[in-house]
C-alpha cells in the first residue's frame, strides 16, 4: 500500500562555492517526485524559514485533499 505524505526536498549548505550535488539535478529529482525543492544555509540562515513555510503549505494541501472525500454512489434498486 502506498501512502502519500507531505514532503519537501531541502538542500543545505547552499552558501558553499563548491557543491557536491548540482542544484539542477536536485531540481529534476524534485520534479520527478512531485515535491518542492528549497535550498538552505544554516550558517547564513538563508531559506530556512522558506523550507518550513513550504512544508506547512504542503501539509495544508494534503489535509485539504483528505477532507474532500468522494461521495459514494448509490445504486438504484427497484423492488
Amino acid at each position: 500500500m502506498f501512502i502519500k505524505v507531505p514532503m519537501v526536498l531541502v538542500g543545505n549548505k547552499c552558501d558553499l562555492a563548491q557543491r557536491v550535488v548540482e542544484s539542477r539535478s536536485v531540481a529534476e529529482a524534485s520534479r520527478a517526485y512531485g515535491i518542492p525543492f528549497v535550498e538552505t544555509s544554516a550558517k547564513t540562515r538563508m531559506g530556512v524559514d522558506d523550507a518550513f513555510y513550504t512544508l506547512v503549505r504542503e501539509i495544508r494541501k494534503h489535509k485539504e485533499k483528505q477532507s474532500v472525500k468522494p461521495r459514494k454512489k448509490r445504486k438504484c434498486t427497484i423492488l
